[in-house]
């Protein structure tokens, strides 16, 4: 059962500038994911921050997502909880928000079946319980397979600046290489 709470830990927004607000919120940690109201009275989420820096008696807050609407009457309340999002089978094939909110569905919605709740920004799995990598991943893109082959089950990244042509190859990957699941 959860404990009653007499007081709740509320703050208004003591600066906006864009998508960054500091608020005076005690007793929070970085990390924590906060609600925010048009004001004190109102029980909708109009929006959604997280904690990302303490300076001095301040909390600074990221936002999750747009600014507009936000005044100095919104209210902040910590949830006492880190971002997270639920895991499972019925996330396939789905474009989620920040949030862990489906917001576009690619494929029919498969049969819902186990699911659990993750926190993103979560440790990584010990090296020592990762599976190996054994099998080399046919990417279909020749300077990939020939130089830097990937293995089955490697995670790989992409990186480089604007403009270089990431989204096209992320498309020819998707297009050419024989996966179950692309993340």
């Amino acid at each position: 059962m959860k404990e009653l709470r007499l007081l709740q830990r509320l703050a208004y927004p003591q600066r906006i500038c864009g998508s960054v607000l500091e608020a005076a919120l005690p007793d929070v940690a970085i990390g924590e994911l906060c609600d925010i109201y048009r004001d004190w009275q109102d029980k909708q989420v109009m929006a959604r921050a997280q904690v990302v820096g303490l300076h001095r008696d301040r909390t600074v807050l990221s936002l999750i997502g747009n600014a507009c609407g936000l005044t100095r009457k919104a209210v902040i309340r910590p949830t006492g909880h880190a971002l997270s999002v639920r895991i499972g089978h019925a996330v396939l094939g789905a474009v989620l928000d920040p949030t862990g909110a489906v917001v576009e569905r690619l494929v029919s919605e498969p049969v819902s079946s186990g699911e659990e709740e993750r926190v993103i920004d979560s440790g990584a799995l010990p090296y020592t319980l990762r599976a190996g990598i054994h099998e080399p991943l046919v990417t279909g893109v020749r300077v990939i397979d020939g130089l830097l082959t990937c293995g089955v089950g490697q995670r790989m990244g992409i990186f480089a600046p604007a403009g270089c042509g990431k989204t096209t190859l992320m498309h020819m990957l998707i297009n050419q290489t024989d996966a179950d699941v692309f993340v």
